[in-house]
């Protein structure tokens, strides 16, 4: 299942080792056997808001990487994306 993370980063982070971390933390997380996985990542700085698209079994899980990484995510909803 898709799910949709969203949490707050300072309008200065670096969105490519805030994604590092994740697919690191997300790989960590799946080492139990139920999978987890970074699909996309947006920044939107001026908000200061973040969104992590994953592929995971579970919100729970989602929220682990998301420890793992040592992010707090504010909210974990399922989601549904379309590429055009």
């Amino acid at each position: 299942m898709l799910f949709l993370a969203e949490f707050y980063l300072p309008e200065d982070s670096v969105l490519t080792e805030v994604a590092r971390r994740m697919v690191a933390a997300a790989a960590e997380a799946a080492a139990s056997g139920e999978g987890v996985s970074l699909v996309d990542l947006i920044f939107v700085a001026v908000d200061e808001t973040c969104f992590a698209l994953f592929m995971a079994s579970s919100p729970d899980k989602v929220a682990e990487a998301g420890q793992l990484a040592g992010l707090i995510f504010d909210r974990v909803v399922t989601a549904e994306a379309a590429r055009l």
